[in-house]
């Protein structure tokens, strides 16, 4: 349904026939996935997939995007041009998220 769903536009990332991760932007502007296997991390797919669902949300019309970050995936973030928000909290089980953003350009027709 979330692949399907008018609201959102998510994208995968392929090795060979596997698939290896998977990110979705909802059209509010907030990335609710960004997820890779650990054995294509750092290969610079993530970044790729990133980049793809920050330029959706800007042909959307959005002029930020943002997400709830792990501690794992903060300095990844960061890396790429999001800023803490707010305070961190804890959410489904985990100790620590990071809400984050960034500002986009928006996209001309």
């Amino acid at each position: 349904a979330w692949i399907t769903s008018a609201s959102g536009f998510s994208v995968v990332a392929v090795d060979g026939s596997a698939v290896r991760g998977f990110g979705l932007v909802q059209r509010e502007g907030e990335i609710q996935m960004c997820y890779l296997v650990p054995e294509v991390q750092y290969r610079g797919a993530g970044k790729l997939m990133l980049r793809a669902l920050e330029e959706q949300a800007a042909q959307w019309g959005r002029k930020r995007v943002y997400l709830t970050s792990s501690v794992t995936a903060k300095r990844f973030y960061e890396r790429n041009g999001y800023v803490q928000s707010g305070e961190p909290k804890s959410v489904y089980g985990l100790r620590s998220v990071y809400p984050m953003s960034k500002p986009l350009a928006v996209a001309r027709p």
